[in-house]
C-alpha cells in the first residue's frame, strides 16, 4: 500500500515538474530599439526599447509600440468592443525571428521579417462566431505596403494588406483579451493553461493597456 502512495505522490510531483517546465518555454525580456529601415513618420511613434517573446528555440518576436496610438473620443466598451483605438489605427511594429515557428491566432504561419501590427475588429458573421469572445484583433501588414502612421479607415484594404502578410486569404491577426481593470505595473508574458495561449501584458502612460495573445490558436 506504502509503495502505491508512494507512486502516486511521485506522479504528482512530476506532472508538477512537467507543468512547471512547460510554463517556461517562452519568457519576456526587453528589446533593442526598434528596426532600421522603418520609415520616419512610423519611427519617431515607437517606444525607444521594445520587448522580446523567447521561445524554446531562441527569440520568437519583438514587439515595439505607439507612445500615442489613435483613439476614439469618450469610447465605452461594450460587449464585443474592449479598446478605444480607431479600425486601422497603428498600434505597433511586430518584428518576427528566423528561430522557430511564429503563428498567429488562426494557426497561420507569419514569415520572418518586420511588419506593422494595427487594430481591426472580428466580423460580426457566421464564420467568426466562437473564434474569439471579442471582436477586438491586431492584425499584421507588411512594413514594406504600409506607408504611414496614419489610421488606415479603409477595413478592405486593412484586410487585404494583412492577409498578403500570412499568404493567405484572411488577415494575420493576434487576439486582444479584455484589458484588465488596473494597469500592472511592468510588461510581463503570462500563460493562460485553459486555452494553451501565452499573453502579453503591456503598459504605457499614453496608452491603452493590453493582454495581446501572442503565442496560441483561437477555437475553430
Amino acid at each position: 500500500m506504502k509503495s502505491l502512495v508512494a507512486c502516486f505522490v511521485l506522479a504528482i510531483v512530476q506532472c508538477g515538474l512537467l507543468a512547471v517546465g512547460f510554463a517556461e518555454e517562452y519568457r519576456l525580456d526587453a528589446a533593442g530599439p526598434p528596426p532600421d529601415g522603418l520609415l520616419e513618420d512610423i519611427a519617431k511613434q515607437l517606444d525607444s526599447a521594445g520587448l522580446r517573446v523567447n521561445g524554446p528555440d531562441g527569440p520568437l518576436c519583438e514587439v515595439w509600440l505607439v507612445q500615442s496610438p489613435a483613439v476614439k473620443a469618450d469610447f465605452k466598451p461594450d460587449l464585443r468592443v474592449k479598446y478605444p483605438f480607431e479600425v486601422g489605427a497603428l498600434v505597433g511594429v511586430l518584428r518576427v525571428g528566423e528561430e522557430g515557428e511564429f503563428t498567429d491566432f488562426r494557426d497561420q504561419v507569419i514569415l520572418p521579417g518586420t511588419y506593422t501590427l494595427r487594430y481591426g475588429q472580428q466580423p460580426q458573421d457566421g464564420n467568426h462566431l466562437g473564434t474569439s469572445p471579442q471582436a477586438d484583433f491586431l492584425l499584421a501588414l507588411p512594413i514594406d505596403a504600409d506607408a504611414s502612421a496614419k489610421p488606415l479607415s479603409d477595413k478592405d484594404r486593412l484586410n487585404s494588406l494583412s492577409a498578403d502578410a500570412a499568404g493567405s486569404a484572411h488577415p494575420a491577426i493576434f487576439s486582444l483579451l479584455t484589458p484588465e481593470e488596473a494597469k500592472p505595473e511592468e510588461a510581463t508574458l503570462i500563460h493562460l493553461q485553459d486555452h494553451d495561449h501565452w499573453v502579453l501584458r503591456t503598459i504605457g502612460e499614453k496608452r491603452p493597456s493590453l493582454r495581446l495573445v501572442v503565442v496560441g490558436v483561437g477555437e475553430e
